[in-house]
């Protein structure tokens, strides 16, 4: 009965909490600005003076890059992931 009982009790908090944000959403559609750069001791690999800034939009699902200092491939592209 005790345990019945203790369910029943987390599920009314976890009920009351969730009504009490009214609905509230959390995610919006502006972009999060991510400054990248080299880093010593991180970065494995390219030249030490390229840099670039990422834009990700979470409610799109979607990210704009832009960059500068990187080598210019013959042939190939460049992946982000």
């Amino acid at each position: 009965m005790r345990r019945i009982l203790l369910v029943f009790g987390i599920g009314f908090i976890v009920l009351s909490a969730m009504a009490a944000n009214g609905g509230l959403a959390f995610a919006n559609g502006a972009p999060i600005r991510v400054v990248l750069s080299y880093l010593d001791g991180v970065s494995n690999t390219g030249p030490k003076s390229a840099s670039g800034i990422a834009e990700v939009v979470m409610a799109e699902g979607q990210v704009n890059l832009n960059v500068a200092g990187l080598p210019r491939l013959n042939g190939e592209s460049y992946t982000v992931w």
